[in-house]
This record gives structure tokens, C-alpha cells and sequence, in this order.
């Protein structure tokens, strides 16, 4: 299965549901970032992914929502009777559900003892699919979950960029894109929080595809930054789980 790759616009916003959303809770970050380290590595392949779950490709938002459910946001499962033939191996495109469930098709003479697992475009797209009727990650953390969403640019001064760093937590979801791109392309997952090198605080990242396990100096996002693997013209964005 192939997955989609996304985005949204520029400068600090905060933004939350006028539609309604979750209640607020106690999410843990502990549980999400320990979640992260272990199913994680800083080397290449699939070997530290978990089992439990598909992986895709472009497995990067895949991974965060795996990390975030593990934090206590709720999923917003997609009902069988919504689920036909024509999903399996496909990405459900929807606003409404968030969810990786596997499902049976014995309704439609598939062999009782096989399921499929169907993914939401929520669950494993970074952000809105341009032109689609439908929400990735971001969108629906923003809008069905009340989450808030800050975005600075990745060559913001050292003083924004440190609020922003600041204003981070562990458990929390940093996307990025280029400019020039409509939707966001690549999701983070914050495993720490420790002074680098330079005594700066910094965020450590956890990640597949690009994987990174969030415990060395080479996954942090300054230094992602400083060696243009975010490169200075592009956008970053912090989803405030």
C-alpha cells in the first residue's frame, strides 16, 4: 500500500474545533514516548516496527498514531458495516474515523479465518489530501480532537525557535514541509527533552521511515536542522497532544 504525503501554511496559529471534540484528559506522554524509543531504531528496515500493525512505505504517521493511541487518545474506530472488498489494500479516506483495525469480509465469501487491515487516511496520512474530501493526522487531531496546532519556520531566529522547543512536550507530534507544498510530508514523534551540545534545550525525535530512535544527538531537531535534513526555508509544525 502506498502512502500519501501532505501539508498547510506558515507563522505561529493555534487553532481548535468549533465543532465540538474530545473532553479533556490526562494523556501520557510517558506511555507515548516510551512507546516510540521501543518500537523505533536508528538503523534502516522494518525489524523494530511493531508487529501488531501494517506498515507502509512512508510509515511515518502510521508510527505517531500508534504512538499517541498508546498516550490515551481514543480511537475513533471505523465500523465494519462501512468496510467493503474495495478497501482492502487501500487507504479509507474519511473526516470522521481514526482507526487500523483489522476486519473480516466473510459477509462477501472471504475465508472466515483471514482480515485485513484497513487504515483511515487519519491515521496514516500526515495531512489533508489535497482536493480530497477527507483529513490526514493533523487535520483531525486538529478539528475532531481539539488539539493545538503551532507552526513556525524551520529558519525562525534562535529565540523563536527556542519558545517553540520550549513549548514542546514528550508524547507530542512535530510535521514538516516544504514551502512550496501544499500538504505536510513527514511526522516526528517527541521521545525527550535534554540540553545538546551546545547547552541548548533540544527535542529528540523518534521516526520510521527516516527512521530514528530519539537517543542520540543525529535525531535531534537541531540537529536536523543544522545539517539541513530540515532544510532552512521549510515549515515546521508542533501538534500539542
Amino acid at each position: 500500500m502506498k502512502k500519501q504525503l501532505f501539508a498547510i501554511g506558515f507563522s505561529v496559529v493555534s487553532m481548535c474545533s468549533l465543532l465540538g471534540g474530545e473532553k479533556a484528559f490526562a494523556y501520557d506522554r510517558d506511555a507515548a514516548a516510551t512507546y516510540a524509543n521501543k518500537y523505533s531504531s536508528d538503523k534502516g528496515g522494518t525489524d523494530s516496527y511493531n508487529k501488531n500493525y501494517p506498515s507502509f512505505p512512508s510509515d511515518c504517521t502510521n508510527f505517531a498514531s500508534q504512538c499517541v493511541l498508546k498516550g490515551g487518545i481514543t480511537k475513533n474506530k471505523l465500523p465494519k458495516k462501512k468496510v467493503y472488498p474495495k478497501h482492502i489494500g487501500k487507504t479509507y479516506m474519511t473526516k470522521e474515523y481514526w482507526s487500523c483495525e483489522l476486519y473480516d469480509f466473510v459477509d462477501y465469501n472471504y475465508p472466515s479465518d483471514l482480515k485485513y487491515f484497513v487504515p483511515t487516511s487519519t491515521w496514516t496520512l500526515v495531512d489533508q489530501s489535497a482536493g480530497q474530501d477527507s483529513y490526514g493526522f493533523q487535520d483531525f487531531m486538529m478539528v475532531k480532537k481539539n488539539k493545538t496546532v503551532n507552526v513556525i519556520g524551520a529558519s525562525a531566529k534562535d529565540k523563536v525557535m527556542t519558545n517553540f522547543i520550549n513549548n514542546c512536550k514528550k508524547g507530542d507530534v512535530i510535521q514538516v514541509k516544504k514551502p512550496k507544498d501544499a500538504r505536510f510530508s513527514h511526522s516526528y514523534v517527541v521521545y525527550k527533552k535534554k540540553n545538546n551540545k551546545d547547552g541548548k534545550i533540544d527535542l529528540y525525535l523518534c521516526a520510521h521511515t527516516g527512521n530514528r530512535k530519539g537517543e542520540k544527538e543525529k535525531d535531534s531537531l537541531r540537529y536536523l536542522l543544522k545539517k539541513e535534513i530540515i532544510e532552512p526555508n521549510w515549515i515546521i509544525a508542533q501538534i500539542a497532544m
